[in-house]
C-alpha cells in the first residue's frame, strides 16, 4: 500500500511525515519584534510546512519548564533565526537592567545554546535594526556578531523572505511545491483525480476477479464414422491433352 501511494505521489498525504522532522527555531523578544516574528513564521510554514517551525508562544505546552523546553527545542533544530528588532539589544527588565546582561535571559540562553551546539544561527534584522557588535554582547553569544545577517524590510518583504528561504533550503532541503501536502489534500484537484482513478481501477479489478468462469464454447461434432471413399478418374485434361487424375471425395 505504501509503495502504491508513493507511486501516485500521495505518500506525503497518507504516509509518514518523518522527513519533515527538521525544524526552524524562531528566537525573538515579544516586546521587540512580535509582529515581524509572527509574520515570518507564517511565511516559513507556507514554504516548509506547518510543523517545521518552533516558536515559544505557540509550541510550549502549559506547565512545562520554560528553560528546559527551550533548550530541548534548540537542540533538535538545525537552524535558529535570531530576530533582531530596534530594541533587541537595549531591552530592559522591570528594574531597569539590560536583559541581555541577565544570565537567565531566555534570548541569551537560546542563542548561547545554539552556538554551543554548532547550530546554524542566522541573525534576521527587522524594523530597521542594525547588527550588534561583538563588544555589545555577552561573551557566550559574541560569535553572533560574526554571522551573516538577513534584513527583512516591509517594502520588499516577499523578496527578502525568498532570499532567506533559499539559504534555509541548503539546510532543510527544498521548499514545498505549490501542490505539496502543505495544501490540504481535499483542496488539491490533481491529487483528488489520482485518488478517484485509483479507486475506480481497484473496484473494476475486484469485480473482474469475482466473475464466474465462463462455459466453454460448443465444438463441432466429430466427423462421421462413415468411410470416405476416394474415386479416382483417369482421363485427359480439360482440353484433351495430358492425362490427369480427378479425385472425387464423398461419404460412403
Amino acid at each position: 500500500m505504501s509503495k502504491f501511494l508513493e507511486m501516485l505521489g500521495l505518500d506525503g498525504i497518507f504516509g509518514n511525515q518523518s522527513k519533515n522532522s527538521s525544524r526552524i527555531f524562531i528566537s525573538y523578544r515579544r516586546d521587540d519584534s512580535r509582529g515581524d516574528a509572527g509574520r515570518l513564521t507564517d511565511d516559513l510554514k507556507k514554504f516548509f510546512g506547518a510543523n517545521r517551525t518552533f516558536r515559544d508562544i505557540e509550541t510550549i505546552e502549559p506547565g512545562m519548564d520554560f528553560v528546559d523546553a527551550l533548550n530541548r527545542a534548540v537542540s533538535q533544530c538545525p537552524v535558529l533565526l535570531a530576530i533582531i528588532g530596534p530594541n533587541w539589544l537595549s531591552a530592559k527588565d522591570g528594574e531597569g537592567r539590560r536583559r541581555l546582561d541577565d544570565s537567565n535571559d531566555f534570548i541569551r540562553l537560546e542563542i548561547g545554546t545554539a552556538l554551543t551546539r554548532n547550530t546554524r544561527v542566522i541573525p534576521v534584522l527587522v524594523g530597521g535594526a542594525a547588527m550588534p557588535k561583538a563588544e555589545q554582547l555577552p561573551v557566550e553569544i559574541q560569535p553572533l556578531a560574526r554571522r551573516q545577517a538577513y534584513e527583512l524590510s516591509d517594502r520588499r518583504w516577499e523578496f527578502d523572505v525568498d532570499q532567506l528561504v533559499r539559504s534555509l533550503e541548503s539546510i532543510l532541503g527544498p521548499r514545498l511545491k505549490k501542490d505539496s501536502p502543505a495544501t490540504p489534500w481535499w483542496k488539491n484537484k490533481k491529487k483528488i483525480a489520482w485518488v478517484a482513478a485509483a479507486g475506480v481501477i481497484g473496484i473494476m479489478a475486484s469485480l473482474y476477479e469475482q466473475q464466474p468462469d465462463q462455459p466453454a464454447l460448443p465444438t463441432a461434432p466429430p466427423p462421421s464414422a462413415a468411410v470416405i471413399r476416394a474415386l479416382n478418374y483417369t482421363g485427359l485434361d480439360a482440353i484433351g491433352r495430358y492425362p490427369t487424375i480427378v479425385q472425387v471425395y464423398s461419404p460412403g
